[in-house]
């Protein structure tokens, strides 16, 4: 997470890991996530990103075998970002 609310990605990217396309894909080097700003905190797993921005909202990317973000597990991963429904 950096200083201006924009995060950075980077290894390997089989299940979006990397919040873009390109499965299999492996950045040695910190890539910026699109498509994301604001953001005030961050929380990652082995396979899967959440962060929450300024005005509230979660996005989430990679890994979803479990749950991870927040959706019908027939999504199996997501490479790019999902907004997380609140209202639920």
């Amino acid at each position: 997470l950096r200083r201006d609310g924009k995060v950075k990605c980077w290894g390997r990217s089989h299940v979006g890991q990397l919040g873009r396309a390109g499965i299999g894909d492996f950045k040695p080097q910190p890539l910026v996530v699109e498509g994301i700003a604001d953001v005030v905190g961050l929380s990652a797993g082995a396979a899967h990103t959440c962060v929450l921005r300024a005005d509230g909202a979660i996005r989430c990317w990679g890994s979803n075998e479990t749950g991870q973000l927040a959706r019908d597990l027939a999504l199996k991963f997501s490479h790019s970002v999902v907004q997380v429904d609140l209202s639920r």
